[in-house]
């Protein structure tokens, strides 16, 4: 029983490292759009 949990504890290391850095891209991907937007915005004005 132990050397399973063993197992599932080793896995989600790298899934978590994947779902950090997708979420940084995802961030800097909406800061850039919002970016975008207010520079249109003071075009446009």
């Amino acid at each position: 029983m132990d050397q399973p949990l063993q197992t599932e504890a080793a896995m989600p290391k790298p899934n978590t490292q994947r779902k950090r850095s997708h979420t940084q891209k995802a961030c800097w991907i909406e800061t850039s759009l919002i970016f975008l937007r207010e520079t249109k915005i003071e075009s446009h004005n």
